[in-house]
């Protein structure tokens, strides 16, 4: 049964090669050693990935002995539930399917449970290899919203990272009103805004602001300090991630808005200052809105409007070219206006018109009409009337009917699309940020809660247990258990496909057999009735 060639190939090997379905099954059933491994460090399973069978892989993964064929080698580091989401993610989704074990009492029974088996997923303990990474890499939906694969994320998010999260969350949220009333507060005293006085409530104010803009620096230094230690930890890695640079950017804005009043010096203008204190501010609640993406409901409509963003921005930087033209003709001819004063103007006024603020008869129709002329001088407002109309028209016909109603439609018409694009980024932005915050932490942690599999009695949820499954699929005990029993569902279904197709194949042996042995016996009569002709004896 294992007997070997030169190659070190077993039977299984060769079956596997060769994309033997039946004769797999038939060397399974016999007990032939799964775990063997050929010259190549390869298993049956591995042969049948690196050739992308995927009926001998789905046979190895639907046998009872599906554990043993997914052992990893103790030395290649190679994990074959990896190369499953690589090559083969309908077999990884079968892998998944018998990871879930349901127990056979009715669901409302106060003992049932649900096991799930984590080891395929989290296969070391110091979570050096996290599997649902694979799959955000290679976007396999199916496989990051399976129960499986939800469960085991909520779980480490629950142990690890959910609460820590959410701490996160609520001192970034104080930072930004402590920072949004720093600003408020140093509007008043600003010469740039206001005129300076130097009457008691403005100093008590001034004391007050420094204590603000001691606290507000000494946490952004605290950042940067975080920061420096990501990116030590993930080197090249940190710089792929956009949100890190955008809060670097924000961090160094908002320092350079409290620095000089912390040190009270000015260091440098109060026009720069405010600038960057102000870039700070708008940045600090764009990325509060981009915190959300990390909880439910909230994080697909975060996801959404960053879809729709990222479509805006490639179909408008298409035309840009466009509208920089119409911005330097327009420039060229209403350059007496003010709107149109300077190309700068005259390209924010043009993408001001691609709203609908167009201005038709303040900018053409009385200017044209009434010969208007710049105050003090004989310059018209409108010089060459005809071409500037015609090419008014032109704009609004082109720019703002046809271009805003592409955008539109890109935006709302193709909505279920960026819908399901956003589900699935979501998924990948959970998955990775799960993966994230589990590098993160030391290995003598990890191997602590470390668990091969996770039982779950839904009708038997605490209190306790409720406020730390709140936010999960998990606690919605309805929507979960629906989800499980069509998981279910769909598994037996697939096996009672999967045993009929066998039951079909075995009938057609036994009917190819029984042909055969009909064949043989028909042919030794004839050898019989040859023999007494020829008087032939024993």
């Amino acid at each position: 049964m294992d007997e070997r060639d030169d190659d070190q190939n077993t039977p299984l090997h060769i079956a596997c090669r060769y994309n033997r379905v039946d004769v797999v099954r038939f060397l399974l059933d016999k007990g032939a050693d799964v775990t063997a491994r050929n010259a190549r460090n390869m298993t049956c399973l591995d042969i049948a990935i690196e050739w992308e069978y995927e009926d001998v892989a789905k046979a190895l993964a639907r046998h009872p002995r599906w554990e043993e064929v997914l052992q990893p080698s103790p030395d290649s580091g190679v994990f074959p539930m990896t190369q499953l989401i690589k090559k083969l993610p309908n077999v990884a989704e079968i892998v998944l399917d018998n990871c879930i074990t349901i127990s056979p009492l009715p669901p409302s029974h106060e003992d049932f449970s649900v096991t799930f088996n984590f080891r395929h997923l989290d296969p070391e303990k110091d979570c050096t290899s996290f599997i649902p990474a694979s799959m955000a890499k290679y976007r396999r939906e199916k496989l990051l919203n399976h129960g499986a694969t939800q469960a085991f994320l909520r779980y480490k998010w629950m142990v690890l990272g959910k609460f820590f999260t959410l701490f996160n969350t609520l001192v970034f949220i104080a930072f930004v009103a402590l920072y949004s009333w720093f600003v408020v507060h140093e509007r008043e005293t600003s010469t740039l805004f206001s005129h300076s006085s130097s009457s008691p409530v403005i100093s008590r104010r001034k004391h007050t602001s420094k204590s603000a803009s001691g606290t507000i620096f000494v946490f952004v230094l605290f950042q940067f300090v975080k920061e420096l230690v990501q990116f030590s930890w993930l080197r090249f890695g940190y710089l792929k991630d956009a949100t890190n640079m955008f809060e670097l950017v924000m961090y160094a804005m908002v320092c350079v808005f409290t620095i000089p009043s912390f040190f009270g010096e000015e260091i440098y203008s109060e026009e720069t200052r405010w600038n960057a204190g102000l870039t700070g501010l708008f940045l600090c609640y764009l990325n509060l809105t981009l915190h959300f993406r990390r909880y439910g409901g909230f994080g697909l409509y975060v996801t959404m409007y960053v879809e729709v963003l990222w479509t805006f921005v490639k179909v408008i930087s298409t035309f840009l070219v466009a509208l920089i033209g119409y911005s330097l003709v327009f420039y060229i001819l209403l350059g007496n206006q003010g709107n149109f004063s300077s190309f700068l103007l005259a390209l924010g006024k043009i993408h001001v018109m691609m709203v609908g603020e167009l201005d038709y008869t303040n900018m053409l129709v009385d200017r044209i009409v009434n010969n208007e002329t710049v105050p003090g001088t004989d310059l018209l407002y409108v010089p060459l009337p005809a071409l500037t109309s015609l090419l008014f028209f032109v704009f609004v016909l082109m720019i703002s009917v046809v271009l805003v109603n592409l955008l539109v439609g890109l935006a709302v018409g193709d909505i279920e699309s960026i819908q399901r694009t956003a589900s699935l980024r979501t998924l990948i932005d959970d998955a990775l940020l799960i993966g994230g915050i589990t590098r993160s932490y030391p290995a003598f942690i990890l191997r602590r809660v470390h668990k091969d599999s996770l039982k779950i009695f839904p009708n038997r949820n605490t209190i306790v247990k409720r406020i730390a499954l709140s936010g999960t699929d998990i606690m919605d005990q309805k929507n979960f258990m629906e989800k499980l029993l069509g998981y279910r569902s769909e598994v037996r279904n697939s096996l009672d496909v999967w045993c009929d197709e066998d039951k079909k194949q075995r009938q057609e042996q036994e009917r190819v057999l029984q042909k055969l042995q009909a064949t043989v016996e028909a042919q030794g009569k004839i050898l019989k009735a040859m023999a007494e002709r020829l008087n032939i004896t024993d």
